[in-house]
């Protein structure tokens, strides 16, 4: 079973994703990016949902800290956000791709399961 890391401040949201990605994937949900390199080494994700500002921290931020620690393998990135210039962002950050905010449940389902089969 693929397994995600979804991360986001937005409790309700991950609840709910949550409930529907558990279906089919093994769901980890974290609210906040502060032991995030942790995190991805123990679950290992195929993917790594992840908001542009989680708290304290930005996309940015928690992606340049994943780059400088050499221990963890990178999962694919997709950018959750409702930057105006989100598919700016996750160029410059080289994210593997982007959804913008407000998605539905249904929405992120889609990508997510179109981006992991191919």
């Amino acid at each position: 079973m693929k397994k995600l890391i979804f991360v986001d401040d937005d409790k309700d949201m991950l609840k709910l994703l949550g409930i529907i990605m558990g279906k089919d994937y093994e769901v980890h949900l974290y609210s906040d990016a502060s032991h995030l390199i942790e995190n991805i080494k123990e679950v290992q994700p195929d993917l790594l949902i992840l908001d542009n500002l989680i708290g304290d921290h930005s996309s940015e931020t928690v992606i340049e800290t994943l780059k400088k620690d050499g221990s963890i393998k990178i999962p694919p990135i997709i950018l959750h956000s409702g930057t105006p210039d989100l598919a700016a962002r996750a160029e410059k950050l080289q994210a593997a791709g982007y959804l913008p905010k407000p998605s539905s449940i249904s929405e992120i389902k889609n990508y997510i399961d179109g981006f992991l089969q191919n």
